[in-house]
């Protein structure tokens, strides 16, 4: 008998040389990794993250099975493959696995009835659950139907019209049985293309947010891979990886005394490979001073998150979440401050019984607090969580609204594929119109604090006692009532572009998008692009612009301002941060009225005043910036889109001009 042959695909969009997911599917490499190790050399197993490179391969040697990724940013994707083979090739077994499937049988039945090209859904924890079914397909002979009359736990599927509900896949708890698919070598090829690793250092999550598919009984319990097997994968990574940025792919990193261990094997590598520059985490909800311990040793890497989703305790009720008290994030920030660790945090907007003041509020106390990034999200409606599945949730009357998923489209074998996502822009207690005014509000937090562009005039607000939510809040003021000005047309394109993205059914969406020419423009990023990312790379090419504004609204504070010194930061501002993808060589010069280095390396913590003499300074792109600059240009393109996406793969920082004294020039040039 022939050795069965499987394909395992996490496929991502790819357009033009670019990929739209840049991280390793580690998912597919633990299956091919289980199923080895139990089965040997009885099966051959290839993985693939590429749409061209899985069609080549079809064509050149079809599979036995073919299964898929189930994310909500490459489902139809995926589903387009599996539906083409079964047309193709129908005795081929087509099965999918992921969190993109409901949890409520009645809409499983339902999705099943929709996606008919799939045989088998692997629903949850998918290792032992696919290990059965190779194993009984093998035993029979690969008899598809003889197969499903067993009634195999973990899966879901239709045979003879009739829905089967296997339940969820039995979760191994003892990770150490799964080898690493990264000291086996199965991603090597991945690692040597310039994919972004993704560590697993441990699988569950303790905490039940209604509006995340992890937030279940089902993943309660936290289990942990070896602490030696992990510090291995980060020596084998370290030796192979070309991307500079990591994801760690735990929900609550830091949870754990042994993250600690983890965080010091990647700072050692930061100081002798330059690697990982960034690192891509969720840390923990609890224990918050073991996880600022477990990462400060990051130093910049990486961002401390003060998860707090909201600040309106009914909103926390509704969605069965528990923050520490933002006082004791507080202090810990201000502890991690001094490590040069980055804080964050995060805010959903159209959640349950959250106002435009509570959400307004909330901002308010996480930029009092000084949180370095208030990131604003809208809530996303996940298959298996309750804000979408629970019916009891109507009473929340969520103005559910469908938009594309950000760079996830293209056209596969000659199938037009666009992925869309579900999103709350309104509830009982917050009104469409009020949802597109905080999405302008979320522009201006997005481009004035944020991104750090103004970061030294921020600190200039904070020690003149001066409210820098006030100061946003005053420029959004003054964007809407001067929209003819440079920046005012920007916010308003941003608002059009806000409302354009929205569709009331998931079909009006996909039917429009049918058309040729609607579908050329995501092609030309007309559309289709992730608006707060994009027009983060659109500030920083008018940053003079920006700075302008600025400028005027601070002006306009009574309280002891110099505009002298105001005007010497926005220039030092904008020197050292704008036009940060222009690869040229090109050095700024800027003569101020006080010391400017000298007072940020005191942590900005008196107000500055104009000296006797000038201070002169010179401003200038360093080797190693151009350097990395190029490479990430290279793999991601260098439109609006794809500039924009490299503001969330690196910290803006990296790619800054260095300022010194003139005297120091040439050293730091060099460097």
């Amino acid at each position: 008998m022939k050795i069965p042959l499987i394909y395992l695909a996490n496929l991502t969009h790819y357009r033009d040389g670019i990929a739209s997911t840049e991280a390793i599917p580690l998912n597919i490499g633990y299956l091919a990794t289980y199923l080895r190790a139990n089965l040997g050399h009885e099966v051959r197993i290839e993985l693939f993250n590429l749409p061209h490179k899985l069609d080549e391969a079809i064509q050149k040697e079809a599979p036995d099975i073919l299964a898929t990724s189930a994310y909500i940013w490459s489902f139809r994707l995926n589903y387009a493959f599996l539906e083409n083979i079964k047309v193709r090739l129908p005795h081929t077994v087509t099965v999918m696995g992921g969190p993109n499937f409901p949890g409520a049988a009645k809409y499983r039945e339902q999705f099943m009835r929709h996606y008919s090209g799939i045989d088998f859904f692997c629903f949850l924890e998918g290792e032992s659950s696919f290990l059965k079914l190779v194993q009984s397909l093998v035993a029979d002979q690969f008899d598809i139907n003889a197969v499903k009359r067993q009634k195999l736990a973990g899966f879901n599927y239709l045979l003879n019209g009739e829905f089967f509900d296997g339940g969820a896949g039995a979760r191994i708890r003892n990770l150490d049985v799964i080898p690493s698919p990264y000291l086996s070598g199965d991603l090597d090829g991945m690692l040597s293309e310039g994919f972004v690793p993704m560590l697993q250092t441990n699988r569950g999550c303790p905490f039940t947010c209604t509006f995340c598919c992890s937030g279940n009984d089902y993943h309660a319990k936290v289990d942990r891979f070896d602490l030696g097997v992990v510090l291995n994968e980060i020596d084998y990574i370290a030796g192979r990886v070309k991307a500079k940025s990591l994801h760690i792919t735990d929900d609550n990193f830091g949870i754990f005394p042994r993250d600690k261990d983890i965080s010091k094997k990647l700072a050692e590598y930061k100081r002798t490979h330059e690697w990982p520059l960034m690192v891509n985490v969720s840390t923990s909800k609890v224990n918050k001073k073991q996880v600022a311990e477990c990462i400060a040793v990051l130093e910049d890497s990486i961002q401390f998150s003060a998860s707090m989703q909201s600040f309106n305790e009914e909103t926390l009720m509704e969605i069965r979440r528990k923050n520490l008290s933002f006082g004791e994030f507080s202090e810990i920030i201000g502890k991690l401050r001094e490590r040069r660790v980055q804080s964050s945090c995060e805010i959903i907007l159209g959640m349950p019984k959250e106002t435009a003041n509570s959400h307004l509020s909330g901002i308010r106390q996480a930029v009092d607090a000084g949180i370095d990034n208030v990131a604003a999200y809208t809530a996303m409606l996940l298959w298996n969580t309750p804000m979408k599945e629970d019916p009891g949730h109507a009473r929340f009357q969520m103005v559910r609204r469908f938009r594309v998923i950000p760079r996830d489209f293209g056209i596969y074998q000659g199938r037009k594929v666009v992925e869309v996502e579900e999103v709350s822009v309104g509830t009982a207690t917050l009104s469409i119109g009020e949802y597109y005014n905080l999405r302008g509000f979320h522009f201006v937090l997005s481009n004035y604090y944020n991104l750090g562009i103004f970061k030294e005039l921020v600190g200039y607000l904070r020690q003149c006692g001066l409210s820098v939510f006030d100061w946003l809040t005053g420029i959004q003021d003054w964007l809407i009532m001067h929209p003819d000005t440079e920046v005012g047309k920007i916010y308003h394109t941003f608002l059009k572009d806000s409302r354009d993205e929205l569709w009331k059914t998931e079909e009006e969406l996909l039917e429009y998008y049918r058309l040729d020419e609607n579908f050329d423009k995501l092609l030309d990023g007309q559309a289709g692009a992730n608006l707060i990312f994009k027009y983060q790379a659109v500030a920083l090419d008018h940053v003079d612009a920006f700075a302008e504004v600025a400028r005027i609204i601070l002006l306009r504070n009574d309280g002891d301002i110099s505009a002298r010194v105001v005007s010497d930061i926005l220039r030092h501002c904008t020197l050292l941060r704008g036009s940060i993808f222009d690869l040229s060589k090109e050095t700024k010069y800027h003569s101020m009225c006080f010391d400017i280095l000298a007072w940020i390396k005191s942590g900005m913590a008196t107000i500055p005043a104009e000296a006797g003499t000038q201070v002169d300074l010179e401003y200038v792109v360093r080797v190693r910036q151009q350097e990395i600059l190029r490479e990430y240009l290279e793999f991601y393109g260098a439109s609006e889109n794809a500039r924009g996406r490299i503001l969330t793969r690196i910290s803006a920082e990296l790619l800054y001009r260095a300022c010194d004294y003139s005297c120091n020039l040439q050293a730091v040039a060099a460097s």
